[in-house]
């Protein structure tokens, strides 16, 4: 039944796909008020106040990457091949 785990699985992946945006276009027109009234006791326009919120997240997710994404992949990618360990020596 290797089948039905895999298709169960993509059946997953999708619906989490679909519930993500779903829940935003939620619960994000719920949050502009308190954001507006927090914006606007820091002084910027009540208005601008969701896009804090989400300069805050990218801010966070930029210090995340850079802090964990360890070693740089493209590094990875330039540097030259090591044979690994044992390998040509016909020892298994």
């Amino acid at each position: 039944m290797p089948e039905q785990n895999s298709l169960r699985s993509y059946e997953e992946r999708n619906l989490s796909l679909v519930d993500a945006p779903t829940l935003g276009a939620v619960v994000r027109p719920l949050l502009v008020t308190p954001a507006g009234e927090a914006a606007h006791a820091w002084g910027v326009p009540p208005l601008a106040g969701p896009f804090v919120p989400a300069a805050a997240a990218f801010a966070a997710t930029a210090v995340v990457l850079t802090c964990l994404l360890r070693p740089d992949p493209l590094r990875l990618a330039r540097a030259p091949a090591t044979p690994a360990a044992g390998a040509g020596t016909g020892v298994e």
